[in-house]
Order: C-alpha cells, then sequence, then structure tokens
C-alpha cells in the first residue's frame, strides 16, 4: 500500500487550500445537491451546487482526482470548506477497515498534532465503507476538523476527506455525511 502517498495528499489538500477562518451557514445539509461522475468513471457521489470543482490537480507532485470547494463569501472568509478525493491502488482483499487502520498510523506520523475522535461503519453507505473524524493543526491559527470516509472496491482504495475549521465543522457535517454516503466508486 502507498499509504504514506494517500496520506500526504490528503494533508497538502487540506493546508493548501485557503485556510483560516469559514462563514458560519444557518444550516448546510440544505444545499442542493448534484451527481458528479469523476471523467475518469473511478467514481461518483453528490457535490453542493455552487462548489468549485478541481478534477485531476498535482499539489507537491501528488495527483488528486478531485477537489471540491465551498465558493468564498468575501474579503473575511479565509478558509473554504473542501472535499478531496484519492484513490490508490491496495492489496486484493484489502477492507475499507485495514484501510482505514493503516491510515491512521501514517496519518499519526504526519500530521501535526492529529487526534482522532471516532471511527465507525458507514451505515446507509457503499457497503463496508468506514468513516473517521479527526482533528489536526497547521501552520494557520484554527484547527481543522476532518470526517474522512474509507471505500474499498476492485483492490482500490477510496478517501473521501471533508474538511472544515473546527469551530464550524458541526454545521458543515451533515452535507458532509450525505456526500459520504453518496460516494460511489467505479466499476
Amino acid at each position: 500500500m502507498k499509504l504514506k502517498s494517500i496520506c500526504w495528499l490528503m494533508f497538502f489538500t487540506i493546508t493548501f487550500l485557503p485556510a483560516v477562518t469559514s462563514p458560519v451557514w444557518a444550516d448546510a445539509s440544505d444545499v442542493p445537491l448534484t451527481t458528479y461522475q469523476a471523467k475518469s468513471g473511478a467514481f461518483s457521489l453528490p457535490l453542493p451546487s455552487g462548489w468549485s470543482v478541481q478534477e485531476d490537480s498535482v499539489i507537491e507532485g501528488y495527483k488528486i482526482p478531485l477537489i471540491a470547494y465551498r465558493p468564498s463569501t468575501g474579503a473575511g472568509d479565509t478558509f473554504q470548506d473542501n472535499m478531496n478525493v484519492t484513490l490508490e491502488p491496495l492489496p486484493s482483499g484489502a477492507t475499507a477497515s485495514d484501510y482505514l487502520v493503516a491510515s491512521i498510523k501514517v496519518m499519526a506520523k504526519s500530521l501535526t498534532h492529529m487526534k482522532v475522535l471516532k471511527t465507525g461503519p458507514l451505515q446507509g453507505g457503499f457497503p463496508g465503507a468506514r468513516y473517521m473524524i479527526y482533528t489536526h493543526q497547521t501552520g494557520f491559527p484554527e484547527k481543522l476538523q476532518v470526517v474522512a470516509f474509507f471505500f474499498t472496491s476492485n483492490s482500490k482504495g477510496y478517501v473521501l476527506s471533508c474538511t472544515s475549521t473546527a469551530v464550524h465543522f458541526d454545521k458543515f457535517f451533515p452535507l458532509y455525511w450525505k456526500v459520504g454516503r453518496g460516494f460511489a466508486p467505479g466499476k
């Protein structure tokens, strides 16, 4: 497994998108969703209407199949809540649970002050999927909070990471949960 690579991808996507403060939305769960199909056919997921999408970005030499981020609300909005998808080949038979456990070990070495808050099965989503909620610190003043969804299919591992500042995470969590439950690996 190239778990170190996937963790660096997650770190770079989270860190290098604009960060510090995000606006408080009344209810992010009411944002309309549109099904997004990766051009490669590797996955599909519901994304919030109006969010910007970048496909096949390269950050620090790592390819990131999808980055989606909330539109800015103005000059005081210095963190754009975001979602990104990464994928990598896995050994035959690897489960999402295996992938999650291995990822935690690598991420704990790579992310500053990483703290796992909760892990579990993703009920009502892709079969066998798992999730992890964690916080970590970047070079910015505010701590970030992430829900990462882990999926495996056809010897591939997929991670959907959804990131907000820790202060605003609860506002976006219902939206992130809907997106995670709607994620589907390609055939």
